[in-house]
């Protein structure tokens, strides 16, 4: 059995995004699935490099969790800027309601999830993959 990293939970949840997609799902929820897979990654890369700091791995906030990376062990992610600035508010935008809540149109789901899987090829190779199996599905 693999070991449970928040890299093999980052593939899960990719490859969960990536069957839903090629089903002809189109949810809500999945933005937030899609952030939640950022998230994961860039948690591993600290969890990898650093005796997980509690302050940032309690962050949800794909721009605090990238910046943390960027500025302590000088990584560029300037080719993700984007993806990393569009998902960052998907994890309470999508899930929670409040002022600032909204469902995502189709157009933004199949964005998310493109966005998802340019980050999870990118970042993976920053990732510490012991015990895990790798798949592109898209």
């Amino acid at each position: 059995m693999n070991r449970v990293t928040y890299y093999t939970l980052a593939e899960d949840y990719h490859k969960w995004l990536c069957h839903s997609i090629l089903a002809g799902c189109n949810y809500s929820g999945m933005v937030g699935v899609a952030q939640t897979v950022l998230e994961f990654l860039l948690k591993q890369i600290i969890s990898d490099n650093l005796c997980n700091n509690t302050v940032i791995m309690s962050s949800h906030n794909l721009r605090d969790l990238a910046n943390y990376i960027q500025s302590h062990y000088g990584y560029d992610f300037s080719c993700i800027q984007l993806e990393i600035n569009t998902l960052s508010n998907y994890f309470y935008n999508t899930r929670y309601p409040g002022k600032d809540s909204f469902f995502a149109s189709p157009a933004e789901v199949k964005q998310a999830c493109e966005m998802a899987q340019r980050c999870f090829m990118f970042l993976s190779q920053f990732c510490n993959k012991t015990n895990t199996t790798q798949g592109e599905l898209l």
